[in-house]
């Protein structure tokens, strides 16, 4: 499964962008039900107008994990119903503010869970506004079936 993640803050003038993107390999078990984890990568970037103004970027990682299950819809479709567990760890951020450098640890430790539904079919995308509320930006998320 390929996961692209956009999200963008915009507040009196701080803005910050946040990308996740990464594979996480997954299998289909016995039971019809879905399991498998990875490491996405994540970074941010961001600047604010206040005085003496500054920018900043990073990177790190994030944990991924995939469960659910595999059923036939009404118009019997093969369906994927994933729940996805992310964890996010602390990485540094660089700051440049006037003339001065300083790195600082972003300090996210955030937990996101979510479920998406596909259709089984190889390439098949679900893309929208970020799962979670007053965020814009989006998403993209595409299954690879049989490789």
């Amino acid at each position: 499964m390929t996961l692209n993640h956009t999200a963008v803050f915009n507040m009196y003038g701080y803005e910050q962008e946040f990308r996740i993107e990464g594979v996480v390999p997954f299998a289909l078990l016995d039971d019809n039900t879905v399991s498998g984890s990875g490491t996405l990568q994540v970074s941010t970037q961001g600047a604010w107008p206040y005085n003496p103004g500054g920018s900043f970027s990073g990177s790190g990682t994030a944990d991924e994990s995939l469960s659910g299950r595999m059923y036939l819809d009404a118009n019997c479709q093969a369906m994927s119903e994933i729940v996805f567990d992310e964890q996010f760890h602390p990485f540094p951020v660089t700051y440049l503010v006037g003339a001065m450098t300083f790195v600082v640890t972003f300090p996210i430790t955030q937990h996101n869970t979510y479920t998406l539904v596909f259709p089984v079919i190889d390439g098949a995308a679900v893309s929208g506004p970020p799962a979670f509320g007053g965020i814009q930006g989006s998403f993209n998320c595409i299954l690879h079936v049989g490789r």
